[in-house]
């Protein structure tokens, strides 16, 4: 039997950090269940789907009605969580990143159509959805496009819970807290807790990676130099960060700094007798938080550091990326990006250190 590792990490993931008592892969329709909409209501709903979302036909292709789109639906993981909610996830792993013919966005708005059709024609009117869409990696060519269904599906669909993680989201928020809590799973089903506690055994990183962040991996202190080699190394940490930051502001013509108790505020930047409030990050980020604060950013995009003002990045990201209308920045005040797009990258350079 094929294993799909992706799967059955959103096996365990709905299992044990959504506590979702009942999991199903591969779930489909049965035909002879009932249906709590009729016919007419299901092909009003798919008519209106295709005016909104594919006025030239290239979303639905050959998908004619509602019928035949809930006939060819398909959930990778389906879990119902102990208060109710149902949480419909589709994930795509391909080692060379997402991989879609005909665009990937376009396949994965079809599949997000079809998977909120089947659940509403089906599923109790009183539970609340979640449908997401995870992939580990994905180009920035289509991460913007990604970012743009989902806006588009929230703003339609506001009752629907969306999530969208891919690329760094897809770590911090599905593998690590599906690490962390399979770190005690002993049931031999779940492979991917299987395969974790494997490779913890074999000393390559520990499954309890709560301080580890997005490397999930620790080398040990008891290692041959030649097997430590092997092992990738974790992310300098946050004073590693603060301390190179400081370096390169220096190196830069900042006369001098003072580290701050503040719990936003990292330290303060001198020149000329002007002070700069300064938060050190390890990518390039927006919070809602940080909005009206007087407060600048200092990250590193591609190993060279930058310092901008927050609300100027702000203007930034809205003028050049779909950032703003984002589930993340909408639903949590916040986005953050290891590779900007070139446009944004361009607007950045006059904030380069």
């Amino acid at each position: 039997m094929k294993v799909e590792i992706g799967e059955s990490l959103c096996y365990s993931y709905l299992r044990h950090v959504k506590r979702c008592w009942l999991v199903q892969s591969n779930w489909k329709v049965s035909e002879h269940w009932d249906r709590l909409i009729s016919d007419s209501i299901l092909e009003s709903d798919f008519d209106w789907m295709k005016q909104l979302f594919d006025p030239d036909g290239s979303v639905f292709g050959k998908t004619k009605n509602a019928r035949q789109l809930l006939k060819q639906g398909e959930v990778d993981i389906l879990g119902v969580a102990q208060d109710g909610s149902i949480h419909a996830v589709d994930v795509a792993f391909h080692k060379g990143g997402l991989n879609y013919g005909g665009g990937a966005d376009k396949r994965v708005l079809k599949k997000l159509l079809r998977t909120m059709m089947i659940l509403t024609a089906y599923q109790p009117s009183n539970s609340q959805l979640h449908i997401y869409f995870l992939s580990p990696k994905v180009h920035r060519a289509m991460q913007e496009p990604l970012e743009l269904v989902f806006a588009r599906l929230e703003k339609q669909y506001p009752r629907i819970d969306w999530h969208l993680f891919i690329n760094e989201t897809f770590s911090e928020q599905v593998v690590i807290p599906t690490l962390e809590k399979t770190d005690s799973v002993e049931d031999t089903s779940e492979l991917f807790a299987r395969a974790a506690k494997l490779l913890e055994l074999s000393g390559i990183f520990r499954t309890n990676c709560s301080k580890l962040g997005p490397s999930l991996s620790k080398p040990d202190q008891h290692r041959t130099p030649k097997s430590k080699k092997s092992i990738r190394q974790p992310h300098t940490t946050r004073h590693g960060r603060i301390q190179d930051c400081i370096k390169v502001l220096i190196q830069s013509g900042y006369e001098n700094t003072e580290l701050s108790n503040d719990p936003i505020i990292d330290f303060l930047a001198y020149r000329n007798s002007m002070a700069v409030k300064v938060h050190v990050a390890s990518r390039l980020e927006i919070k809602r938080q940080f909005v009206g604060k007087d407060l600048h950013l200092s990250f590193p995009v591609h190993g060279r550091w930058h310092l901008i003002a927050h609300d100027d990045l702000l203007k930034i990201a809205g003028e050049t990326t779909p950032w703003l209308l984002s589930p993340s920045w909408r639903n949590k005040g916040l986005y953050n990006s290891h590779s900007p797009s070139r446009a944004t990258l361009a607007r950045l350079e006059p904030f380069t250190l």
